[in-house]
């Protein structure tokens, strides 16, 4: 019998095709600091990038970059951020901004650990351990 080459390309493709990663899609948790708590919102797209946005008070703190999780340890590389905070003093936007902006170029390792598909608890990072849920 003769099969389609279309037919016996896309068999191939898909035998060597590996599972998307769990991580992919967008999570959700709160971390509480000393003086406030930090509400966080993460997508991890399947091409390896992310979109994080970060809420402590007034000030919504944005990052953008790629991630890499070899077995339990994830490893992001942040390629962009912006920092906006409606009626903060712009000094302290300016030094947030700064702050934020060290962090563009640089890898950061965490590790995680999966509960569920639905769940990830992620520790190693300098505020503790963060839990996040899934969103979609």
């Amino acid at each position: 019998m003769k099969y389609p080459v279309a037919l016996i390309l896309a068999v191939g493709l898909l035998a060597g095709c590996q599972p998307q990663s769990r991580l992919v899609g967008k999570w959700r948790g709160d971390l509480a600091l000393s003086t406030a708590t930090m509400h966080i919102e993460i997508e991890h797209n399947v091409d390896h990038t992310y979109d994080a946005r970060t809420v402590i008070g007034p000030v919504t703190m944005r990052q953008k970059g790629t991630w890499r999780l070899e077995g339990d340890n994830l490893t992001t590389k942040t390629t962009w951020t912006d920092v906006q905070g409606p009626g903060v003093p712009s000094e302290q936007l300016r030094l947030t901004r700064e702050h934020l902006a060290k962090s563009v170029g640089k890898e950061a390792h965490a590790t995680i650990k999966f509960e569920g598909n639905d769940k990830i608890v992620e520790s190693g990072s300098q505020n503790g351990q963060l839990t996040l849920s899934r969103v979609k």
